[in-house]
């Protein structure tokens, strides 16, 4: 359960808000070779050519840091991709000083299926991880493709029928992983970063489909692989608007596949996940209680409704070995 405690020390680095302030940027899918106004021609990459400017900084946090300027609205249907660097410098949040991230924020209709990678700039140092988040908690979590390798990976589908944003924060893995939030830090001699720590943010919209495992009377099955480093499978299914169903996920593949899954809010067109469960034991069954799904607005629940859930590895990764068996009940 390696990434347990990284995502807890995030919590730290970045404070939750329902409602960021966000700098909208246009989303026409129109190709162009002109870089509008309020897009910082530093950080966007056409055609492979890179635009920096090593003074920008992105925002640190959403509220209670140093950097809390608005966030960046990154027009990924214009440009291919997103430049940043994770500086070396010292950054002021709650409990001290602590290392540099970069919050990106991503904005798409919602069921729109969004792939995002990060890797490092040509020459950079970085070993890129990232994590979704979408303004009200945190989604998913990845900090390599695979051995070897240095980019990192997630795949979500936009969950809001408002367009609210989904945000990407972006870190070197090292300083992830080695902040204590815990510990008052006033130097930053252990923390990583510089000119040499550029990044590319690429986002793109794929076919990544949603199963339907059908209407639920009494019980459904299902199944599922978690087949790359990244991948979040997603499932739905109607039934009465005020049914209570359980969802249980069973293991049937490697041992290394640790289940992640979460109930979606569904009602008003939603697709926001409530709550990121994890099986911390390990023993390859997970249950996503009735609690967990929301399917009806607070004026009444409809006589038939969606419901839907994600399933994941808790770590991020992914193998064609990462399978599992899925079973709805009332």
């Amino acid at each position: 359960m390696r990434a347990l405690i990284p995502l807890l020390l995030a919590l730290s680095l970045v404070s939750c808000a329902d409602d960021p302030t966000i700098n909208p940027v246009d989303q026409s899918t129109e190709q162009t070779d002109q870089v509008p106004d309020n897009v910082p021609q530093d950080v966007v990459v056409e055609d492979g050519l890179v635009m920096e400017n090593p003074e920008l900084d992105l925002a640190d946090c959403f509220s209670g840091c140093s950097n809390e300027s608005a966030l960046f609205d990154f027009a990924y249907t214009q440009y291919k991709g997103l430049r940043g660097v994770i500086d070396g410098e010292c950054h002021q949040y709650t409990n001290g000083y602590g290392p540099d991230l970069d919050i990106v924020s991503i904005r798409a209709p919602v069921g729109t299926p969004l792939e995002i990678v990060i890797e490092p700039a040509q020459g950079s140092l970085i070993d890129p991880l990232l994590l979704t988040h979408d303004g009200a908690r945190y989604l998913n979590y990845n900090d390599n493709l695979g051995p070897g390798q240095s980019a990192s990976r997630s795949v979500i589908i936009a969950p809001y029928a408002n367009e609210l944003p989904i945000h990407v924060i972006v870190q070197d893995a090292r300083n992830y992983f080695n902040y204590n939030p815990k510990q008052y830090y006033d130097d930053c001699s252990q923390m990583l970063g510089g000119d040499d720590y550029a990044y590319i943010l690429r986002v793109r919209r794929i076919d990544w489909p949603t199963e339907d495992l059908g209407n639920l009377s009494q019980t459904l099955t299902g199944r599922g692989t978690i087949a790359a480093p990244g991948d979040v499978k997603y499932f739905s299914f109607t039934a009465p608007g005020n049914a209570q169903p359980t969802v249980t996920l069973n293991r049937t593949g490697s041992s290394d596949f640790v289940l992640s899954g979460s109930g979606l809010k569904t009602s008003g067109g939603d697709l926001q996940w409530t709550y990121l469960l994890a099986d911390e034991s390990n023993s390859g069954s997970l249950t996503i209680p009735a609690t967990r799904f929301k399917a009806c607005l607070p004026s009444g629940c409809d006589s038939t409704a969606t419901f839907g859930f994600v399933v994941l590895d808790w770590e991020g990764n992914g193998a064609d070995n990462y399978t599992f068996d899925v079973l709805v009940e009332l």
